[in-house]
């Protein structure tokens, strides 16, 4: 790389960081065209979206909240993934990277690699909702969806209805969040997965919650919670305390209420 930028052939707009001039760029596509098998250019593509969908992974596992996803399952990358130390590392290291994991994504669409247009905006959505962009994310998750019916997958297939709704969501489409929500129930109790079944109840909760209704957000946070211990995921039912300790309070039950937040910040400590 030194070589090359010392050749004016690559620049260097940050340390450590390189890119192509874009006549040097369009020559190289044009030379791996009319060069290289394709059964290797798809190597080549499938080695940098298994890098970046592990990247995200990691950046998404070092937010405050610890991600409930699913460890990838596309191949892990030959090259070393970044260390991610604390949330500010993670946060600049996606906004680093943001145009190239669109690129990815883009990229992963037109060469059919379904697998990492489903699990590449999942590992994305604390970093959208830290930069408010519910526009992008809900186009991210309306493709991904697609993709999830292509697999054929019922769990793949469960989370991004569960993820679309919570991005519909976020962006104050709450009719479309419920019809999502009622697609992602029956694939996920077929899927069989208890973590996703707590994710998608809480979810639900949310929404009800936001609706006005009273009983029922109560209810499906407490089911959360149950799934959430089953599952052994402990960051999930400290979650779903909080947020059943702030329902209490609303009803003006104070003493109910410290009771279960304190239970709560044991959970998160622990």
């Amino acid at each position: 790389l030194e070589d090359l930028l010392d050749a004016h052939l690559v620049q260097q707009p940050a340390a450590g960081r390189y890119r192509l001039h874009d006549l040097v760029h369009q020559h190289a596509r044009r030379a791996t065209t009319e060069q290289d098998a394709p059964a290797e250019r798809d190597r080549a593509l499938t080695r940098v979206l298994d890098y970046y969908v592990h990247a995200a992974a990691a950046a998404d596992a070092a937010m405050p909240f610890l991600s409930l996803s699913r460890e990838a399952s596309v191949d892990r990358p030959s090259a070393e993934l970044p260390h991610f130390t604390d949330k500010l590392t993670a946060l600049i290291w996606f906004g680093t990277e943001y145009l190239n994991l669109l690129a990815a994504f883009e990229a992963a669409e037109e060469a059919g690699a379904d697998r990492h247009l489903c699990e590449l905006p999942r590992f994305m959505r604390a970093y959208f909702a830290r930069r408010c962009g519910t526009t992008m994310l809900n186009g991210l998750f309306e493709r991904s969806l697609a993709a999830a019916r292509r697999l054929g997958d019922p769990l793949q297939l469960a989370e991004a209805h569960s993820d679309l709704g919570f991005a519909r969501y976020n962006a104050g489409r709450m009719a479309e969040a419920g019809a999502a929500y009622e697609a992602a129930a029956p694939l996920v109790l077929q899927a069989g997965d208890i973590r996703a079944e707590a994710e998608l109840t809480m979810r639900r909760g949310y929404l009800r919650w936001d609706e006005g209704y009273v009983e029922e957000p109560l209810g499906l946070f407490r089911l959360a919670g149950k799934l959430y211990a089953d599952g052994d995921c402990p960051m999930g039912t400290a979650h779903e305390t909080a947020y059943e300790a702030w329902e209490i309070l609303r009803r003006g039950r104070c003493a109910e209420e410290a009771r279960r937040g304190r239970s709560a910040l044991e959970i998160s400590e622990g």
